[in-house]
């Protein structure tokens, strides 16, 4: 699934429109088995959102949080638009 996932580094599919429809300030919560797909996860909120006035390819337009000790087997990341 995650091969699946991944175009060159970042993820595809319906996610990239997802983090250029998101609202300021609302928190986007992803959750998984594995914190694998974070760091490209990452990447594509960071080149989705590049292209708008605000943000340049080297500007994170998000802030991200990982949350710590929800369990072995519970990984997740939040992010919310800056």
């Amino acid at each position: 699934n995650e091969a699946a996932l991944l175009e060159s580094g970042l993820l595809g599919g319906v996610i990239p429109d997802v983090f250029r429809a998101a609202p300021v300030g609302v928190p986007l919560v992803f959750l998984d088995a594995t914190h694998r797909l974070w760091p490209a996860l990452v990447d594509t909120a960071r080149v989705s959102c590049s292209s708008s006035e605000r943000h340049d390819l080297d500007t994170m337009p998000f802030t991200v949080i990982v949350p710590e000790g929800l369990g072995s087997h519970i990984h997740a990341v939040v992010l919310i638009k800056d």
